[in-house]
């Protein structure tokens, strides 16, 4: 229940991976969607995984926290760029990789390396405060508690989405011309300003 909690609520702001799911589910439909988010859903739990392992080594690395905050800027910037030119040239789902919606979801994901010192943090406080613990059963429960709590979060808002849209017209137009670039720029600032923090530690 901890798990599905954290990752349910972490998956509910409107972040890309959230808005290019939307996009696959007003292009090519729920089929697509489901394909492109257990794509996205591979590459968290192993990352959950992977952090819970090590989150003392990682919280102790400052020089990797700048380098993955270093490229999430560098990444936010160019998919702020890439969502600017897919609407002027009238594209459907900007970012689908050979036509495979699971194959978009696993390297939109795996590129998302913000998830690292998100993680890295939720699962340092829940391990210092016992709130979870590293015991067989228990990290695979707390595992597979964070992917269900991804997949409700993250198909709950696109379904939203989908549902404004609908009453909405001009919506679509000002999510893919406006918004996600926007959120994108807005992103790429946070980074920069966290790395900036950074500097002198």
């Amino acid at each position: 229940m901890i798990g599905f909690g954290v990752s349910f609520v972490g998956s509910l702001p409107l972040g890309y991976l959230n808005l290019l799911g939307f996009q696959f589910l007003l292009h090519e439909g729920w089929l697509a969607t489901i394909q492109y988010l257990m794509g996205v859903l591979g590459i968290e739990l192993i990352v959950i995984y992977v952090t819970l392992m090590f989150v003392n080594v990682l919280a102790q690395n400052q020089r990797l926290m700048k380098r993955i905050s270093f490229f999430a800027m560098l990444f936010m910037l160019g998919m702020a760029l890439l969502f600017f030119f897919s609407t002027i040239e009238k594209r459907t789902v900007p970012l689908i990789i050979y036509g495979s919606p699971l194959l978009t979801g696993l390297v939109c994901s795996a590129l998302n390396v913000a998830q690292i010192p998100f993680w890295t943090g939720w699962n340092l406080n829940l391990l210092a405060s016992e709130r979870i613990q590293l015991q067989g059963k228990f990290t695979f429960s707390y595992i597979a508690g964070c992917g269900i709590g991804t997949f409700l979060g993250m198909i709950s808002l696109i379904f939203l989405l989908n549902h404004a849209v609908a009453t909405l017209d001009s919506l679509q137009y000002y999510l893919s011309k406006i918004v996600m670039p926007l959120l994108f720029c807005g992103l790429a600032i946070f980074q920069g300003i966290r790395l900036y923090r950074m500097r002198s530690v």
